[in-house]
Parts: structure tokens; sequence; C-alpha cells
């Protein structure tokens, strides 16, 4: 959510809205260039498209493979009955308010309801029919651990919210396998083609920010030179990502660095879960005599490193980065571009307190 933060703002109706959006261009020196980047693409025969996260990995899992049996075998056998609260409303008299007073807890007679389970779970498995099979499958094996109708019943919430968690995890799995499987059988590539299935930095954005906002300065004090677009704004930057990006700009062997946030428009990456990754920086090292070596950075907290989205976004670039191949003959950790002669993309995911050593190393090399 940090990535989206700051777009969103409080109204107030009774004021002008000073923070209208316009456009800001291209450097002069980059007006020109022509800047194109590599999407995650679903190929048959010779049609590529971008690849769609539910037509192309969702829809298409094996939910087959799952066991139900592994979630029975886990769940809780004694489970505290839902329970509703009879409340007396009193209100008193030249008050304006209710006073409540608690009479007593009654225990509902619950049942467990296939039909309701299945309407809870079609957000994660989206066939219906496959979802009602996996929750069968599930209630047979929880009756043979001894689990009756009123203990399923009494069980009903609980079941339900472990049934979500497991399908979720589960959904994960199936979709990382085939993701993988796909991309070995060259339906899932990436790779820069001459069709429409890339991305081509802008060349134009859009800001919200006053003409007169402070701008961004290096250690120097003087203003950025090397970002596609200018002005570069402060307040578009917190902390990290302001000292990472003047960093980048004093930097000798960069040719030029763009600050990539979560909207429509700007570079993603899809993998085999539904949310796009928007890595956060993209950048170019010169390399003497031959075209540019381009980064595609993906910046987290030292806090959120070995949580699940920190983990998953790493092994997704890491997969772009080393198991795709545009060519035979490219090493292993590079992909070349197609159309762009020996110009090498490499993705990463890089904590806080990692970035000047691996910048340091890229540049240098």
């Amino acid at each position: 959510m940090s990535d989206i933060a700051d777009q969103v703002r409080e109204r107030d109706s009774s004021k002008t809205d000073q923070r209208e959006k316009r456009k800001i261009a291209r450097r002069d020196k980059y007006r020109t260039l022509e800047l194109y980047l590599p999407l995650v693409n679903w190929v048959e025969s010779e049609d590529a498209r971008p690849l769609d996260y539910e037509r192309d990995v969702l829809y298409r899992l094996d939910w087959s493979l799952l066991d139900a049996k592994t979630l029975a075998d886990k769940l809780a056998t004694e489970v505290d009955a839902d329970r509703s609260h009879m409340l007396k409303l009193t209100l008193s008299e030249g008050k304006e308010f209710l006073s409540t007073t608690e009479v007593q807890a009654i225990q509902e007679t619950v049942s467990f309801d296939p039909v309701y389970a299945t309407r809870s779970v079609v957000d994660i498995v989206p066939n219906p029919w496959v979802a009602r099979a996996l929750i069968d499958n599930l209630l047979n094996a929880l009756k043979k651990r001894g689990f009756d109708d009123v203990r399923l019943g009494a069980a009903s919430s609980y079941i339900l919210e472990e049934l979500r968690k497991w399908l979720q995890q589960q959904r994960d799995v199936l979709a990382e396998k085939q993701f993988m499987a796909d991309v070995s059988g060259g339906r899932i590539q990436f790779r820069l083609r001459a069709d429409r299935t890339l991305w081509k930095v802008p060349k134009e954005i859009e800001t919200d920010r006053p003409m007169n906002a402070h701008q961004l300065r290096g250690n120097s004090g003087g203003l950025t030179e090397k970002s596609v677009f200018s002005p570069i704004y402060e307040d578009d930057f917190n902390g990290d990502e302001a000292e990472f990006a003047c960093y980048l700009d004093e930097a000798k062997a960069l040719h030029w660095w763009y600050r990539n946030v979560a909207q429509a428009g700007n570079y993603w990456i899809q993998g085999w879960r539904k949310n796009r990754v928007y890595p956060d920086f993209i950048f170019a090292r010169e390399r003497t005599g031959k075209t540019d070596r381009i980064h595609i950075w993906e910046m987290k907290g030292d806090q959120l490193e070995g949580n699940l989205d920190t983990i998953y976004k790493r092994k997704l670039l890491k997969t772009v980065s080393e198991y795709y191949r545009a060519e035979d003959g490219i090493k292993a950790g590079t992909l070349e571009l197609v159309g762009q002669a020996g110009e090498i993309v490499e993705c990463d995911l890089v904590l806080m307190s990692e970035w000047k050593t691996e910048v340091l190393t890229k540049l240098a090399n």
C-alpha cells in the first residue's frame, strides 16, 4: 500500500482544489530517445499478447490436484459453537438514546450449508462445480474424523475461514507451478517484440504537484540531471527513495533513470498472482561501445524482508532475469531485447540497506 499512499487525497468540497493535474515533459536530451521494455507475454504460435492472470493462469489451474483431506486433518475437532446474544432495548423518558441490557446468550442451532460455502469461495475457485466438489471432499474427510452434522454446524464459521486460507495458499502453489511449466514450454515469454506487446516510456507524465513545489536536489544541492522527466518533485519520494534517486543521478556511468509508480500507464510485470508488480525504479547504465544495460528494481524496506509479498516479488523478478532467455548463447541472469541488439535488461528486488552496494557493483562492472 505504500506505493499508492501518496495518491490518496482528502478533499474538502468547501475549498477550491489547488492540485489540478498537469503534464510534465521529458528533458530535451531524452525527448527523442525511444525507450522500450518487454512485457510478460502469453504466446500461441506467432501471436502474442500481455499475460492475463484470469485467462492464462487462474482459469487453467488443475484443482483436481488438491486433496481436501490435508486440510481436514489439520482442523481442530473442538470448536466453540456460534452464539447470539439477546439484548433488551429501553428508551428512557425524556432521553434521545437507547440503553441496552444483555439478557442472555443463545446458542444457535446451525447446519453446515455447502451451497453457501461454495458461494463463499468462488472468488478463489472460479468454477462453482469444482468448488462444490472440493467442499464435498472436505466434508467427507471431516465426517471420517468424527464430525457429525451438529459438530459441522457448530464449526461452520471456523471451517469456512480455514478453507478460504487453505484455498488461497494452494491456488498460489498451483499457479506458480503452472507458470513455470508454461515458461519452460515457451507459452510465457519475457521478450521485447516488434508488435504491440511491449511497454514504451511515455513522452509525458502527469503530476498534481503545484508549480512552486520543492524539486528534488542532490547532495551537492543541485537539481537532478539524469531523470527522464523534469522537473522532479521532492514530495514524490520518501526519504530512502530520494537518497537512492540522487545517488543514481550523480553516478557517472548512469545514462538515465525513471521513477515508476503503481498506476495505470506505468511499467508492470505480471506473474502468477493477480496483482501486477510495478517496480519502483528503472535506470540505464552506459556500456562503452555498446547499448545500455537496463536495470528494473523493486525497492523494499528491511522490515519487509521475509514476508510473503517480498518473497514472491523477488522470485518473480529473479525468474524474469535468470530463466527467460531470448536466444541461445545469452548467459543466465540476462535477457537480450530482440530488436535492440546488444541491449540487456536485469530485474531485481533490493532492500533499502543493500542498494548502495548493489548500485556500486552494477555501475562498476
